[in-house]
């Protein structure tokens, strides 16, 4: 992976056990599609670098296992038998499985022979399927298995470590937002996520693309952390202005100066700082930008859809939240225009 400075390199305190309730960030249609993700591939490119690719190469068909494509020609059928790529894996770390299925193929990933407890895929014929998974052992086995072994093989075979992490949901069923197409709806009530990302000294981010309520009654936070002068969030005031969080600074200091009313649409907005300038962004646009005062926790995770304070969730969002991401990075202006650009696509 990059370095320890890239979005979603920090993963935090959360246990690798967690991670079978978790969603991902960069929010991926549900852990089935890549158009979100490949959003961010797209704006930071410096995190994929070839060496992120542990398997990766697109051969012609071949008989069953060489290189990496699969053809099941003539071999058995059934969920319980077929072919299983295994490889080296990090604990806590995500990666993504993409192949394209000629015939009846699936596939599913495990850390056991033919397991698949951690994620799979089901795509037609000729389609390229692609999904994501946390590993939770040294070694991760990708399962092929095929329903129609006459006429059935997988191409083009790619497994890659990816830079994302995951939130965990709360404890309480009442508590977890649910996926409404196009994100991850949140009720402004008691709904909240934990992702596995904390800030660091210096240059940080947070990035978002949401639907904004059309009416709120009081302040809502995207995320956030606050509380002891260590703030570090981002949210809309009930008037829909979009405002900020960083250290000592409040929402009431740093807000949009354009005064916008964001009730009722899709923005994408930004926090970034760099340890001496805050700078707030409005789909693409700079409208605040001034020192900072103060600096944001480096122990705690901040809440999504809602703010920690003092160990308790707050100012919940009552809007759908596309995408999000978080960088231990303070991305230039046009880098966060291309992601505004990229993700109102």
């Amino acid at each position: 992976m990059a370095g320890a400075d890239g979005i979603f390199s920090d993963r935090g305190a959360i246990p690798v056990t967690a991670a079978g309730s978790a969603v991902f960030l960069a929010l991926d249609r549900h852990g089935q599609g890549s158009k979100s993700i490949s959003d961010i591939e797209a704006a930071f490119p410096e995190l994929y670098s070839p060496s992120n690719t542990i398997l990766t190469q697109d051969p012609g068909r071949t008989a069953l296992i060489v290189g990496m494509a699969i053809d099941f020609n003539g071999q058995p059928t059934g969920s319980g038998v077929g072919a299983d790529i295994s490889f080296t894996s990090t604990p806590g770390q995500t990666y993504r499985v993409t192949y394209t299925r000629i015939g009846t193929v699936g596939c599913s990933a495990g850390n056991t022979q033919g397991g698949s407890n951690y994620g799979s895929s089901s795509v037609g014929a000729g389609s390229r399927g692609s999904f994501y998974f946390v590993a939770a052992s040294t070694q991760t086995w990708v399962h092929f298995t095929s329903n129609s072994p006459s006429a059935a093989a997988a191409q083009g075979i790619s497994i890659q470590q990816v830079p994302l992490g995951i939130a965990v949901q709360s404890s309480s069923s009442a508590s977890k937002p649910a996926w409404q197409n196009p994100g991850i709806k949140f009720d402004g009530s008691d709904d909240y996520l934990v992702p596995d990302w904390k800030a660091k000294s210096g240059a940080n981010c947070i990035i978002f693309q949401a639907d904004v309520p059309a009416s709120m009654a009081a302040p809502q936070l995207v995320s956030s952390v606050y509380g002891s002068n260590a703030n570090f969030g981002i949210g809309f005031l009930e008037t829909g202005k979009l405002i900020g969080q960083v250290g000592t600074a409040t929402g009431a200091a740093i807000f949009d100066g354009t005064g916008v009313d964001n009730r009722g649409k899709t923005v994408v907005g930004a926090l970034v700082i760099n340890g001496a300038t805050v700078k707030l962004y409005l789909n693409g646009s700079v409208v605040f930008s001034g020192a900072q005062n103060g600096n944001p926790s480096t122990t705690l995770n901040p809440y999504i859809g809602a703010s920690l304070g003092s160990g308790v969730a707050g100012s919940f969002f009552g809007g759908t939240i596309r995408r999000i991401a978080y960088g231990q990075v303070a991305p230039t202006a046009d880098k966060i225009v291309a992601i505004s650009n990229l993700w109102a696509t």
